[in-house]
Parts: structure tokens; sequence; C-alpha cells
């Protein structure tokens, strides 16, 4: 599988709230690292937050450009996000680098504008955690 086959599978995993590809991609000590709190989440915790995020909102990935370097995947994308409760839609976008090493998603660092976020896609997910 190539880098690109697996970056495209891990997003659609998150899309469909796939957690056992989420947990088959992600190397055992993944570390996902947010801009906006700075706090880097570890492998169950970020299966956690994109569980609980596709729970409570339908989302895609529309990808606006990606560069693969190496091990490296670097995307510049907007997310699309329908709140199932009310209904509630933005976009939001966002830059990512991905690792990808031996089949393995190894880290993640995702850098989006919070402001673009629909508050309730988060709601009772611990501090720190983001899709």
């Amino acid at each position: 599988m190539s880098i690109e086959s697996i970056a495209d599978a891990f997003f659609a995993a998150i899309e469909n709230g796939d957690v056992d590809t989420l947990n088959r991609l992600y190397d055992d000590e993944a570390g996902i690292w947010h801009n906006f709190d700075g706090i880097t989440q570890n492998k169950k915790d970020g299966v956690q937050t994109l569980a609980q995020f596709a729970a409570a909102a339908e989302s895609k990935y529309v990808i606006e450009e990606r560069f693969v370097i190496g091990d490296r995947v670097i995307q510049r994308h907007n997310i699309h996000v329908r709140m199932k409760a009310s209904g509630a839609t933005n976009v939001i976008p966002v830059s990512i680098f991905l690792t990808i090493r031996d089949g393995k998603v190894t880290e993640i660092y995702e850098y989006l504008d919070s402001a673009h976020v629909v508050p309730e896609a988060f709601e009772g997910i611990k501090s720190g955690a983001a899709a």
C-alpha cells in the first residue's frame, strides 16, 4: 500500500467513523498534535476523539492540495461538517502533516482555525481534543 493510499484510507475512515480502520492505520506510539491547544494526543485519545466527532457530525474531506515527500503527506483540505442533531454546517480549513512509516500513521501535526469549528461537534470530548 502506497503512502498516498494509506492517507486516503485514513481520511475515509474518519469520514465513515470507522474505528477499526483507524486503530489499524495508527501506529501504537502515534502522536497527534493540534496547533490550537499545543497538546499531543496518543493513539487511544486520537481514535476516541475521531469516533466522537463522527458520532456527532457528518464530514467530508475535500483535498485542495497534497504533496508526498518521502514518508510525509503534506495536505491542505477543507472539512465540510454537518451536525447530526442540529443540522448546523460549516467548512473548516485545515493543513496537516502526516508521517507514515511501515504502513502506519506515526505522527500528525494538524493546523486549523478553531473559529470555524461548530462548537457542538466537540461537546463531551475532553479538553485538548479535535478532529
